[in-house]
């Protein structure tokens, strides 16, 4: 959209995508024009940010993301969530419970209000029928399964309308809400339970793997840096203060008091918390 008037310049669909909630960001390749690259189901695209033209994607990746792609130089990092195996039993186990009136698929009314499929039924039912059938089913089940955690795509190389390659991946330790960082050529990510991973970006490597003994919770928000610094916010509001290094140590653990989702902002030299 145009920012100063609303009009719309171009429009892109994008029909595999079932789920997201990571945001776009903005790659500008050395001598060549700014790409908008935004991460849904599975894939990652990159648009021409001038006419919506897809440049290049790359697929493989997990179901469900949720972190902001890190770019670093030549790679981006994603994130995503999944698992090795499917989060719901197979189709006819589930029919046996639910089909009151067999007839081979499911609707909404036969299915108990606290199940999770009751909750999430307007997205299983693709065609919008107001029935879940066998393969609307499947393919939400499976949906999860595969190419989860972090990736490394490669950027670069000037050819268009190309699948790009997946550099590494790592599902161990990897986020669910927050977005990584990439400071001082190290990748940042901390998971539920306050376990922290420092990364070498263009390999994969794990550098150290340690937890925030006084943050042991989950974490919404997404971490800063800044001045050597990295800062770690979990959701009951402790603030997790790390000396920035492959080998990082944790300097401070201060408590807010207060809840805490949102990512911190560093502006004129604070640090600026909303609880």
């Amino acid at each position: 959209m145009h920012a100063g008037t609303g009009r719309t310049l171009w429009t892109v669909k994008r029909p595999t995508t079932v789920e997201g909630f990571s945001t776009s960001v903005v790659h500008t390749p050395e001598g060549g024009a700014p790409e908008i690259l935004v991460l849904g189901s599975h894939r990652l695209d990159a648009y021409s940010a001038e006419n919506g033209k897809t440049l290049w994607w790359a697929g493989g990746l997990g179901y469900l993301p949720k972190g902001v792609p890190v770019v670093g130089r030549g790679f981006v990092v994603v994130s995503t969530s999944g698992s090795e195996q499917p989060h719901s039993p197979p189709y006819s186990e589930a029919l046996q419970k639910v089909d009151a009136n067999h007839d081979g698929r499911v609707s909404r009314e036969e299915v108990p209000p606290d199940a999770l499929l009751y909750e999430h039924f307007g997205y299983v039912d693709v065609n919008t029928d107001g029935f879940v059938d066998e393969g609307e089913f499947n393919f939400m089940r499976m949906a999860g399964v595969g190419g989860y955690g972090f990736a490394a795509v490669s950027l670069g190389g000037g050819d268009r309308q190309t699948e790009r390659k997946i550099l590494w991946r790592y599902k161990k330790t990897y986020p669910n809400i927050p977005s990584p960082i990439l400071y001082r050529d190290i990748l940042y990510g901390v998971k539920n339970g306050g376990i922290i991973v420092a990364m070498d970006p263009t390999t994969g490597g794990v550098l150290k793997i340690g937890r925030t003994k006084e943050a042991v919770e989950n974490y919404s928000s997404s971490h800063v840096a800044a001045n050597g610094k990295i800062v770690m916010v979990s959701e009951s509001g402790k603030v997790t203060v790390l000396k920035a290094r492959r080998d990082w140590e944790v300097l401070a653990v201060n408590d807010l008091g207060e809840e805490s989702w949102a990512t911190p902002a560093i502006a004129s030299g604070n640090l600026y918390i909303r609880t």
